[in-house]
């Protein structure tokens, strides 16, 4: 069957080049296929403070996913609008300078694979503090944009209808597939599967109300693709329902159904997207209410359509918000939440993982405030939450025994953060200026605190602060924070002190000393030591008996970062250096040294023409064994637009791991031919005139790639290599 699947591809590629199909713009090619390569890394600037937002196009961002920001997994403060990721960075901002953000398909627990990349630019932001969390936060997959295609757009004198269809289907085939004993037997050496996302958009508005619509569904001839698969197994559907939002608007109150976000309480219920019910009623001027009702777990599927229909497992929220102050910037506001809820020991459908069964209540204040000039935000929470384990309610914990119930714990938690511009514009000179302003946030939560409504670290005090400076172009960052737990001295449990100190430069020595030339680069550093204590608070029956058993740690990080960026030529060079310091007694031995050395060269001698070159080199040094492991990477790539939206890519990489002793070594190697070609065909739009089409973009692709592993570790030797073919159409209409 996959020979069709090669036939068509082939079919669809002489169709273009014969008949000439209008070619509009060149298009990002989409997510080919499982193995296909990941996204090019993308540059994404923002200010501090600023609302983080990347674009993954044409792929559909309701499979289950994880994201990192650097190493920190960021996956549960992410929302999905549609095809967008959004992060807030709330009043603290992220570190100013630059950090990779890496998406992942996350199939299974051992199985990720990358979907996209993207390289994090922050700048201290001068002119604007960072701004509040948004009270209103904006549901997932809406789509304000409006045709303009007669057939779609209905109109009175008072009334407008707009439908916007969408539809993306993708063909994967894979031709061929040949792996080595080591390998392992294939499961499906050749294949065809079509896989498809489709959503209608509506919306209609009549005076001042408006309804607004969206659905989006997804579907999979190949079973393990099937959005509930990890859920289900054998029993998914593989046509589904990923989502589906319907808003109604008036003269300021809003009521959703379907996939909505709730919650504007860090500390008991904090921005929640799934399933359910939400509603915002504007009282008067200076008061509103808002009520949510969402499904605990997350919700796709066409079963349990309102997300409520089980009431164990819910959650259930109300604000009253007062504005008690207002002046030209947002004024003072207060707002009181209560909350409560219940989880069954159910995990939801993109999530592999054990849940216990738990209820939460719990009541909560939040006060929001900004000067008039903007320059001063403030942001301070209290809550009170009884939490409890419900033995009852979970025959997993149980097992069938007779377990005497977990009494419910009643504990609290509070915050308080403030950003301050110290200086703003501040000029030095008649184009240079300084800006500086200083951030800090002190929190805490009770031993035991809980609310399955917020993610909060119980039993934990913890103080950030930190300055940011931006000089002629430049930007300085230095951050604190210190955090410590058993912050009641338990006598049993073991207690750390926490050190956290960043300090982050940037250099664009071009505009720093206001002068053009390619030979001054942008020069970096990055400073981060952090340090962990332990001490026993009462010693005495406390069941540490030895002061070996409490941890003593130091580490330090030092990162330079050299960046040359001209129309021709991009070079770039970071080196950085690790030292783990264990000074615990008795493993004073037991540390880790790290060095690294990486360079890219990016040649683009033409406009069609291009090359990346890069090496990658680290030394690491376990003290305690005295043993050195050596990893040296390599990697070329090239890509050649030898047509118009046709392009030949290759890339190659490599990793060699070796250590000072010879007991093992690891070479990986990986080649990857691909031949891609992005359209953009016009389709009349049914009862539109022929200057009314709409435009449909998709690409082919026909892949090579090759994977090998060589693993010498003494008598144990292997050899891993596979060779696969695909080929693939994607398509949306």
């Amino acid at each position: 069957m996959y020979r069709w699947g090669y036939l068509i591809s082939l079919g669809f590629w002489c169709w273009g080049c014969l008949v000439k199909i209008p070619v509009l713009a060149q298009v990002p090619p989409s997510t080919p296929s499982p193995i296909a390569s990941p996204q090019v890394a993308k540059i994404v600037t923002i200010k501090t403070g600023e609302v983080l937002r990347v674009k993954v196009d044409l792929f559909n961002l309701n499979q289950p996913i994880a994201v990192f920001l650097g190493d920190i997994d960021v996956t549960a403060k992410i929302k999905i609008e549609g095809q967008e990721l959004v992060y807030q960075s709330n009043l603290l901002p992220l570190p100013v300078g630059e950090q990779p953000l890496t998406i992942y398909l996350t199939k299974s627990a051992d199985n990720w694979e990358t979907l996209a990349t993207f390289l994090i630019k922050v700048e201290p932001a001068v002119a604007q503090s960072p701004t509040l969390p948004d009270k209103d936060s904006t549901a997932p997959g809406k789509d304000s944009t409006a045709p303009s295609s007669p057939s779609e757009t209905a109109k009175s004198s008072d009334n407008i209808f707009t439908v916007k269809p969408k539809f993306t289907a993708n063909l994967k085939s894979q031709l061929f597939e040949k792996r080595t004993a080591d390998a392992g037997a294939s499961q499906r050496p050749s294949a065809l599967d079509l896989s498809f996302t489709g959503g209608l958009a509506s919306k209609y508005k009549s005076g001042s109300t408006t309804i607004e619509g969206n659905f989006n569904v997804i579907g999979s001839t190949f079973l393990p693709d099937a959005l509930r698969f990890n859920q289900l197994q054998g029993r998914a559907s593989q046509f589904d329902l990923s989502e589906y939002i319907v808003d109604l608007t008036d003269t300021g109150n809003k009521f959703s159904i379907g996939h909505v976000c709730v919650g504007n309480h860090p500390l008991l219920f904090n921005n929640l997207c799934t399933r359910g019910l939400a509603g915002k009623v504007q009282l008067n001027d200076f008061a509103d209410i808002s009520v949510g009702r969402i499904s605990t777990t997350k919700v796709v599927g066409f079963e349990n359509i309102l997300g409520v229909e089980r009431s164990a497992n819910t959650l259930t929220g109300a604000s009253l918000g007062l504005q008690v102050m207002n002046n030209a910037a947002d004024g003072v506001r207060l707002e009181t939440t209560l909350f409560g809820g219940s989880r069954l020991p159910e995990a939801g459908f993109d999530v592999g993982e054990v849940v216990d069964a738990e209820e939460s209540n719990g009541i909560g204040w939040r006060l929001t405030g900004t000067n008039d000039t903007g320059r001063w935000k403030a942001d301070a929470g209290f809550a009170r939450s009884t939490f409890a384990n419900i033995t009852a309610n979970d025959p997993q914990l149980t097992g069938g025994l007779n377990i005497a119930p977990l009494q419910p714990v009643t504990k609290n938690a509070w915050y308080a953060e403030t950003n301050y511009e110290l200086l703003k514009d501040l000029p030095l000179d008649a184009k240079r200026k300084l800006s500086l302003n200083a951030n800090l946030r002190v929190e805490q939560a009770d031993p035991q605190f809980g609310t399955i409504g917020a993610t909060v670290n119980a039993d934990r005090l913890q103080t950030q602060y930190g300055l940011n400076a931006t000089i002629a172009g430049a930007t300085v960052q230095l951050q604190q924070t210190n955090f410590e737990d058993n912050i009641v001295n338990v006598p049993n449990l073991l207690k750390t002190k926490n050190r956290s100190t960043i300090v982050g430069l940037t250099f664009p020595l071009q505009s720093f000393l206001e002068i053009k030339s390619p030979f001054l680069p942008t020069v970096s550093y990055n400073y981060q030591q952090t340090s962990q204590l332990g001490s026993i608070a009462a010693a005495q029956n406390g069941g540490f008996n030895l002061t070996s058993q409490i941890p003593d740690l130091s580490s330090a990080i030092h990162k330079l970062g050299l960046s040359w960026d001209t129309p021709e030529i991009i070079f770039n060079y970071k080196f950085s250096s690790a030292v783990d310091d264990n000074r615990q007694l008795g493993r004073e031995n037991a540390d880790f040294r790290r060095i690294n050395h990486q360079v890219s060269v990016d040649l683009k001698p033409s406009p069609q023409l291009r090359f990346n070159l890069g090496y990658n080199f680290t030394n690491s040094l376990n003290v305690e064994q005295n043993l050195t492991r050596f990893t040296n990477s390599p990697t070329i790539g090239a890509s050649w637009d030898f047509k118009p939206d046709t392009t030949l890519a290759f890339n190659y990489n490599r990793s060699n791991d070796t250590d000072s002793r010879g007991q093992s070594s690891t070479d990986e190697n990986g080649l990857e031919l691909l031949l891609t070609w992005n359209f953009r065909s016009n389709f009349l739009v049914g009862g539109a005139s022929q200057d009314e089409n709409r435009e449909n973009p998709g690409s082919v692709f026909l892949r090579y790639g090759r994977q090998s592993a060589q693993n010498r570790s003494g008598i144990i030797n292997t050899d891993k290599t596979i060779d696969v073919i695909n080929t693939g159409i994607s398509w949306s209409f």
